[in-house]
């Protein structure tokens, strides 16, 4: 019987007034048990401890119990196993369930965390490579332009959140592409994603191989001139054994020492960019170059690498409801340092900017070295990452099951990376002297598709809005793609091979 019931009853027998306070006393404290006892509860829910209950048997149950009471927040390689929303582990992994689902409210519990690893996943080499886009565009073009791609970029992001949050089981990007397309939806996603991922690692050899080659070049006086391909060859040679990897969490700290480089170089680039103008002032430069802005388009749509990223950072936020503020606060701060760095690296330089910033700076002195060599161990670290995603996606389109109890699928999973790897290689060898065209190809036909043309249409066929503004967005897009990648064509098909201003050979 409740307390206070009882206290009532007390008050109905002789003496029973005697007693009434004792009874009161006894309820009120049940009623804070109670109420405590809920709160824990809740606590516990929300933080994931009811699922561990009730998967504690399971396989990885106690793995993932530890990790829960252990880990803080969630590294970059933990969000690539959630890239685009699909569940990156092998299918016969200990970790039955993934762990970015399973840890979200502990690893990621505060806003300012989830800003944080925004900024990581979408701040990469592209930034390096603006300075020249901003040729391309033109100094008043470009800006202006930046901020309308940024813009789209978290409006997109928003719009497919939307329709995930909608209706609900936690899809997949390219599970949303199938659910409003058909199978040509999920397979348009697809091989957007992989295309795009793929092209970044072009981007990042021919980056490493130059900035490597030129930094060699100035610390020996050219003495010394490294060979391109052999360099290329080497680095795939080297990323082989990475590449087989089956879970990023053994890259975790690779990623680590990435973001650190990527920041101190992005600082230091900055400070090299005043220090040249200080010396020799404002070069003269375009404010709108209309033959070849198309590029500038591709390169910047590039350079917001990590949007495919969103959607396990969100599943990580303690307080999703907030995610839109995040995603619009890192979004202004990544734009402002793009635009900051391209304006500053085409005031420095002019026209004569190298494809890579960095080897445009490198004969300044000894900071633009460290800058260099910062940025050689980011990418060089970041490579893996950037390519996870697609060797995965690839292995699931082709069928080619785990490789943990089968040999044979173990080494053929083995051999298509290490040929997608070195065919990657290959590539990069011959179109090292372009890498402004490859930047801007990328951009236009892999970036705009994912990042604009599908999320509009996946909103508007799903919820069924017959939005005008979803409509304007994917045929824009469409239209966009077609014109950055004709236009990028073309002007490498006629331009001639760029002859770098330092000693390396061509």
């Amino acid at each position: 019987m409740d307390p206070l019931e009882s206290a009532e009853l007390a008050l109905q027998t002789d003496g029973g007034d005697m007693t009434h306070g004792v009874y009161r006393a006894l309820s009120k404290a049940g009623k804070e048990k109670d109420r405590r006892c809920t709160e824990v509860h809740e606590r516990k829910d929300h933080f994931g401890v009811g699922h561990l209950r009730d998967t504690i048997k399971m396989p990885g149950g106690m793995r993932r119990a530890h990790l829960l009471k252990h880990t803080t927040q969630p590294q970059l390689s933990d969000i690539l196993m959630g890239f685009a929303g699909e569940n990156l582990y092998e299918e016969s992994d200990e970790v039955t369930t993934p762990l970015i689902t399973t840890l979200s409210s502990e690893k990621l519990t505060t806003d300012r965390q989830a800003f944080f690893t925004m900024l990581k996943a979408i701040v990469g080499s592209g930034v390096l490579f603006l300075p020249r886009a901003f040729v391309d565009g033109g100094s008043i073009f470009s800006c202006v332009f930046e901020v309308v791609v940024a813009s789209l970029t978290a409006y997109c992001v928003l719009l497919l959140l939307t329709v995930r949050d909608e209706i609900g089981g936690g899809l997949s990007f390219a599970d949303l592409g199938e659910k409003a397309m058909g199978s040509s939806g999920r397979i348009a996603v697809q091989v957007s994603l992989i295309a795009f991922q793929l092209g970044l690692v072009v981007s990042y050899f021919i980056f490493v191989t130059d900035t490597l080659s030129a930094l060699v070049a100035d610390f020996t006086n050219c003495s010394v001139i490294l060979d391109p391909t052999v360099v290329i060859y080497i680095h795939a040679l080297l990323q082989l054994p990475i590449s087989c990897l089956r879970n990023l969490r053994s890259l975790a700290f690779a990623a680590t020492i990435a973001d650190f480089c990527i920041v101190g170089g992005l600082i230091l680039v900055v400070t090299s960019c005043l220090g040249v103008i200080y010396q020799n002032g404002v070069q003269e430069v375009r404010y709108f170059n209309p033959v070849t802005a198309p590029m500038f388009v591709g390169t910047s749509v590039l350079s917001f690498e990590g949007v495919a990223c969103m959607i396990p950072i969100k599943e990580c936020m303690r307080n999703p409801e907030n995610f839109k503020f995040v995603l619009t606060t890192a979004t202004a701060v990544v734009c402002f340092v793009y635009v900051l760095v391209g304006l500053l690296g085409l005031l420095a330089f002019g026209n004569n900017i190298e494809q890579n910033v960095l080897i445009s700076i490198g004969a300044h002195g000894t900071v633009s070295h460290v800058v260099s060599s910062l940025y050689v161990v980011a990418i060089a670290c970041s490579l893996p990452l950037q390519a996870f995603p697609a060797y995965r996606v690839i292995e699931r389109m082709l069928d080619i099951q785990s490789g943990k109890y089968n040999d044979t699928a173990k080494w053929t999973k083995n051999v298509l990376r290490s040929f997608i790897l070195l065919s990657l290689a290959g590539f990069a060898t011959a179109a090292r002297r372009y890498l402004h065209f490859i930047v801007a190809i990328i951009g236009g036909l892999a970036g705009v598709p994912m990042g604009f043309v599908l999320p509009a249409l996946i909103h508007d066929r799903i919820l069924g809005t017959a939005s005008p503004t979803d409509r304007m967005i994917a045929y824009s897009g469409i239209l966009m793609s077609i014109l950055v990648t004709s236009t990028t064509v073309y002007g490498w098909i006629t331009a001639p091979e760029e002859v770098p201003s330092h000693c390396v050979p061509v």
